[in-house]
């Protein structure tokens, strides 16, 4: 039987608690044992117990690098970690496989206001602002001193929308705030179709 941990750190376990509690449900079986443990545990644990995977929802790349080097399978890996966590990195990533994606500037000189000022560790739609005027960049910059930023030029839009893909084909998609989305899955069409038809893509994702 492999043994295996789902880990969160501790300030997003309550929000998370729903799918920690359906893959506990769902992949513990004659094959796998799956336990829940938080981040501040993770060191120590190992040192004492026997873990053939981690399913790590963290964000510390570095602590994961350090597991992968104790022979231990960890997803996300720690490239994954480090790029997915880092909004600029990820821009970078997705440009060089030849994506089409918004701009993404290491200052605000080159764009006119309205424009978008996001931390680039930032998560689940935390610190993206909507800069009506470099007053508000200059506030924000001095009210969070420990935090690097990236700026992208601003395109009215219906909210926040999320791809979930396995295997490349979109197995499901969702809108946050008032975007309600549909998906079809047995269409799996292929990310790269989604990309270029910008999540219009007939039988994908409709609005309802």
């Amino acid at each position: 039987m492999k043994s295996g941990l789902i880990v969160y750190n501790t300030i997003d376990v309550k929000r998370n608690q729903w799918f920690i509690d359906k893959s506990l449900e769902t992949l513990n079986d004659e094959t796998i044992s799956l336990s829940f443990l938080e981040e501040s545990e993770l060191v120590d644990y190992l040192k004492q117990n026997k873990v053939d995977f981690i399913i790590y929802r963290g964000r510390n790349a570095a602590l994961v690098k350090a597991i992968e080097d104790q022979g231990i399978k960890v997803y996300n890996n720690s490239l994954t970690n480090r790029i997915a966590n880092d909004k600029y990195q990820t821009y970078l990533w997705l440009k060089e496989l030849g994506f089409r994606v918004i701009e993404s500037y290491k200052d605000s000189s080159s764009l006119s206001c309205p424009y978008i000022m996001k931390s680039v560790s930032g998560h689940g739609g935390q610190e993206v602002f909507l800069i009506n005027n470099k007053e508000e960049e200059n506030r924000l910059l001095k009210e969070n001193p420990s935090l690097s930023f990236i700026y992208q030029r601003f395109f009215p839009n219906d909210g926040d929308v999320r791809i979930y893909l396995l295997n490349h084909q979109v197995v499901g998609a969702g809108g946050v705030e008032r975007l309600e989305l549909v998906l079809d899955v047995e269409c799996g069409e292929d990310i790269v179709g989604v990309a270029d038809g910008q999540m219009r893509a007939v039988g994908v994702v409709r609005r309802v």
